[in-house]
């Protein structure tokens, strides 16, 4: 008996598609996920384009948003993307450690700098 796996809708004569989803759900989804796919996409183009702390966090913020409401298809055991949302979510994590510690320590050399550039005008 054919079970839809995102609604559990289920019966003989049930028609499903090739991901196991009823029409409805397959309509659904396939006006849900190219859109999300879009917004990673564009996410990953300003996160690689940007100079701006600000900008990036921001940017992986909507990203881990979007990889959120793909985890809720990788639950219902529907494959979405390479890696699943659950191991891009924990990537975006650490990328945004990773920015954190690169900008803090952009700003302790910059500081270091301005530091010797007083103490020598001033000596």
């Amino acid at each position: 008996m054919a079970q839809c796996k995102l609604c559990n809708k289920s019966g003989w004569f049930l028609a499903i598609s090739s991901k196991a989803l009823c029409q409805r759900c397959e309509q659904l989804f396939q006006l849900d996920f190219p859109q999300r796919i879009r917004i990673l996409r564009d996410c990953e183009s300003i996160l690689e384009n940007s100079h701006s702390l600000d900008t990036k966090l921001s940017r992986i913020n909507v990203a881990i948003e979007q990889l959120m409401k793909l985890q809720a298809y990788e639950g219902c055991g529907i494959q979405t993307i390479t890696p699943g949302p659950s191991q891009a979510i924990l990537n975006y994590e650490r990328r945004r450690e990773q920015e954190v510690m690169n900008a803090a320590a952009a700003a302790h050399i910059d500081a270091i700098a301005k530091a010797d550039l007083t103490v020598s005008l001033s000596g």
